[in-house]
C-alpha cells in the first residue's frame, strides 16, 4: 500500500497548456487527483469541435484547484499565466502527420514553433520553474534502428515532425543561454479514452460499430508502438514528482503492433467483424515506430502496465459514453450527480432484469458513509429487456454493449469509467445490505497487506455459499462443479480441492480468493497489476486477479461478519452447456498461466479428459431441454389460467 508521503505529495501549483486536448485534459485530471493546483491554457483549435474540448474538462472545471484561461500562446500575453506557477507542461500544439502538408502548415509553425517560443520568453527569467515539453516521435522519422533510443539522430519526414523537433531545438537554446531547466518527452501513438477524432484508433472504433469501412494506408504490415493514455500521463506527472529537471525521454510502451493486428485486436474487442480497404501509403507515415523506454525507467521507474485490448476497451467505452447517439453499440444514461466519488461499484448485466435493479438499489440504499457512490452498470448485449430499463435511469453510469465482450472485459470497462478510490465488483444478483461499504473500507485501511477483500454470500434462504476458494488445481479442473462427478458424488475428494475444508470463520481469514460476485480492492491495486485478465470470457478471473495480487504481496481476505445476499447462478440457468464449456477453457488458461507443469499433464491427459467433457455437455445439454421444457409448461399453465380468469378460450 503507499505510503503517508505518496498520499500526500507536495502541492504545486502547475501550469498545463493544451488542456483541453486530448493528452492535456488527462494530465490536468492526473495532476489534481495528486493534491496540485493546476492553471490551464487552451486556445480550443478548430482541429476537431470546440464541445469536445470542453467535455474534456467538464470535470476539472468543477474542481476548486482548476483555473483555466481560454488564450493564444502565440500571440495573447502570458505573464499572469506563468506568475506564480512552480512548473509547466507544455503540451499546446498544432498535431496531425497528414494535414501538416500544404495550406495548414502555417498553423503548424504558429502553434508549435511560435506558441513555444512566447512560452519559453515568459519563463526565461524564471529559470526555477521547471518546463516539460510535450514531443513527439516523429521526430525521429524512419529510423535505422529499432527499438528507437533518444540518442538517435532525428530525422523527421513530415511537416509535423520538423516543427516538434523544432521545438525541442528552441527548449535547448534556453536552457543553454537562460539556465532553464527543461524535460522533454517524445510520445510514441498515444491512444485511449479522449483520443482526437482524428486519430486512426478512434476513427477505427466508429467505423466498426457504425458498420463503415476501415481504410488501411499501405499494406497493413505498419507497425506502431501504441501507448495508453493513461501510462503516458503517470510517466508525465512523475517527471515532476520525481524531480526531474532535464534529459529526453521516450514514452512508449515499448511493443510494436501491425496496423492489421491492430485492426484484429478492435474486432476482438468490440465483438463485431471490420470492413477493411486499402490505400496507398500517405506522404509523412513511417512505416515502423518502436519505442526504447530503458531511459524513462532507470529516471523515474517508469513501467507501462496497460494490454491493448485493455485500453481498446476503456476507449471504446469512452467513445460510447461520450456519444451515446452516435454508438450503436453503447449509450449512457443521465446519472445521479456524484461528484467525488469514494466507492465505485461496477455491475455487469446478462439477462438479470428480474433482479438487476434490486442491485443497484441496494447500494443506493446503503452508501458509505465516509463519502458517495457511483454505480455503473455495464450491458452485455442483453435480450430481456432490461438494457433498456437500465438505459432509463438517471441514477447510474451505463455502458451498453452491441455484442457479449465477456465478464472480465465488461467488468474492465467498468474500471476504465471508475472515478472512486475503492472499487467494488458485483453480480447483478447480489444485493448490498447496511454498513457493507464502510467495513470493507476501514478493514483495507487497517490491513495494508489486504489487496481484495469480499463479503460473505448467504443464499435467500439464509445458507452460506462457499464463495471462498483455493486457487484452481488440475484435480479441481476434473471434478468442478461443473463435472459428472460433482453431480453424482457432491463430496469427492477432488471436487474438494477447491474448496477449504472446515475454516474458522468468526473473524477475518486470509483465503486464495473470494467469488467475484462481491469483492473490494483498491485503485492502487489496479494501477500496479492491472486489471481483470479480458482473456477469462467468464469464471476463473477473480481467481487469477487475486494470484496476481499476491505475487505482488498483497492478500485477500474473507470476512464472514459481512454478508451480502446472492441469488446465485440467476443468468446461466438457460445455458448450463455453454456454462460447462466456458468454464473449462477458463480453467485451461489459468493452469497455462500460473501452472505450466500441471498445464503439461493436462495435456498429456487431454483424451480422457476430453471424454470427460464431453459427458458433461452430453449432461448439460439434457437439463437444458428438461428446464426448458419446464419453463414452457408454466407459461402454458400461466396462459390457461388467465383464460380462465378472463371467460376467454
Amino acid at each position: 500500500m503507499p505510503s503517508e508521503q505518496e498520499k500526500a505529495p507536495e502541492r504545486r501549483r502547475v501550469l498545463v497548456t493544451g488542456a483541453a486536448g486530448f493528452i492535456g485534459s488527462s494530465l490536468v485530471d492526473e495532476l489534481l487527483a495528486r493534491g496540485h493546483e493546476v492553471v490551464g491554457v487552451d486556445n480550443f483549435l478548430d482541429n476537431y469541435g470546440r464541445e469536445v474540448k470542453l467535455a474534456n474538462l467538464r470535470a476539472a472545471r468543477d474542481h476548486a484547484a482548476f483555473t483555466f484561461y481560454e488564450i493564444d500562446l502565440a500571440h495573447d500575453d502570458l505573464e499572469d499565466v506563468v506568475d506564480g506557477v512552480d512548473a509547466a507542461f507544455h503540451l499546446a500544439a498544432r498535431p496531425g502527420v497528414r494535414d501538416s502538408w500544404g495550406r495548414h502548415y502555417e498553423e503548424y509553425l504558429t502553434n508549435n514553433v511560435l506558441a513555444t517560443q512566447q512560452l519559453l520568453e515568459a519563463l526565461r527569467a524564471r529559470a526555477d520553474v521547471p518546463l516539460v515539453l510535450a514531443s513527439s516521435s516523429s521526430v525521429y522519422g524512419d529510423a535505422n534502428r529499432l527499438p528507437v533510443a533518444e540518442d538517435a539522430m532525428p530525422s523527421p519526414v513530415s511537416p509535423y515532425g520538423a516543427t516538434k523537433l523544432a521545438a525541442e531545438d528552441l527548449v535547448d537554446l534556453y536552457k543553454k543561454s537562460y539556465g532553464l531547466q527543461a524535460v522533454t518527452l517524445r510520445y510514441f501513438t498515444v491512444y485511449g479514452p479522449r483520443q482526437r477524432p482524428d486519430m486512426a484508433i478512434h476513427k477505427f472504433i466508429r467505423a466498426i460499430l457504425d458498420g463503415e469501412t476501415i481504410v488501411l494506408y499501405g499494406d497493413g504490415e505498419e507497425r506502431r508502438d501504441f501507448t495508453y493514455v493513461g501510462d503516458a500521463v503517470k510517466a508525465t506527472a512523475e517527471v515532476l514528482a520525481r524531480g526531474l529537471t532535464s534529459g529526453t525521454y521516450n514514452v512508449a510502451s515499448g511493443k510494436t503492433v501491425s496496423l492489421a493486428e491492430l485492426t484484429a485486436s478492435l474486432e476482438k474487442v468490440l465483438g463485431k467483424k471490420a470492413d477493411v480497404t486499402r490505400a496507398p501509403h500517405q506522404r509523412g507515415d513511417v512505416r515502423a515506430t518502436h519505442g526504447d523506454v530503458t531511459a524513462l525507467r532507470k529516471a523515474i521507474g517508469y513501467a507501462p502496465a496497460t494490454a491493448l485490448e485493455e485500453g481498446l476497451a476503456a476507449q471504446a467505452a469512452r467513445m460510447a459514453e461520450e456519444a451515446p447517439g452516435e454508438a450503436p453499440a453503447a449509450a449512457t444514461a443521465a446519472r445521479r450527480p456524484v461528484r467525488s466519488p469514494k466507492v465505485s461499484v461496477i455491475i455487469v448485466n446478462y439477462n438479470a432484469a428480474h433482479v438487476v435493479h434490486e442491485a443497484v438499489d441496494s447500494c443506493w440504499r446503503n452508501p458509505p458513509a465516509g463519502g458517495e457512490v457511483e454505480i455503473i452498470v455495464v450491458d452485455n448485449a442483453s435480450s430481456d429487456g432490461s438494457a433498456q430499463a437500465l438505459a432509463a435511469r438517471d441514477d447510474i453510469i451505463f455502458i451498453r454493449n452491441r455484442h457479449n465482450l465477456g465478464y472480465a472485459a465488461a467488468n474492465n470497462q467498468g474500471l476504465a469509467a471508475a472515478r472512486g478510490d475503492y472499487f467494488v465488483l458485483l453480480n447483478p444478483d447480489v444485493e448490498v445490505a447496511p454498513g457493507v461499504f464502510d467495513k470493507l473500507i476501514d478493514f483495507m485501511d487497517e490491513n495494508p497487506d489486504a489487496g481484495v477483500v469480499g463479503p460473505a454470500l448467504v443464499s435467500p434462504a439464509g445458507r452460506l455459499q462457499e464463495s471462498y476458494r483455493r486457487f484452481p488445481n488440475l484435480l479441481h479442473l476434473i471434478g468442478s462443479r461443473k463435472s459428472l462427478i460433482y453431480r453424482f458424488w457432491p463430496r469427492n475428494p477432488f471436487s474438494r480441492q477447491g474448496f477449504y475444508g472446515q475454516l474458522e470463520l468468526e473473524r477475518p481469514v486470509k483465503v486464495d480468493f473470494i467469488a467475484g460476485a462481491a469483492m473490494m480492492f483498491t485503485r492502487e491495486l489496479v494501477d500496479l497489476i492491472g486489471p481483470l485478465d479480458p482473456n477469462y470470457f467468464m469464471y476463473v478471473e477473480d481467481a487469477d486477479f487475486s494470484r496476481r495480487a499476491r505475487d505482488a504481496g498483497y492478500y485477500t481476505y474473507l470476512l464472514p461478519d459481512i454478508t451480502v445476499l446472492h441469488h446465485w447462478g440467476e443468468s446461466a440457468a438457460l445455458h448450463p452447456y455453454r456454462v460447462v464449456f466456458i468454464h473449462h477453457i477458463s480453467m485451461m488458461r489459468y493452469l497455462r498461466k500460473h501452472q505450466p507443469l500441471q498445464f503439461a499433464l493436462y495435456l498429456l491427459l487431454l483424451p480422457l479428459v476430453g471424454v470427460h467433457l464431453l459427458l458433461e455437455l452430453l449432461y448439460a445439454w439434457r437439463a437444458t431441454r428438461r428446464r426448458k421444457k419446464q419453463l414452457a409448461a408454466e407459461r402454458e399453465a400461466g396462459a390457461a389460467e388467465q383464460r380462465d380468469v378472463s371467460g376467454r378460450p
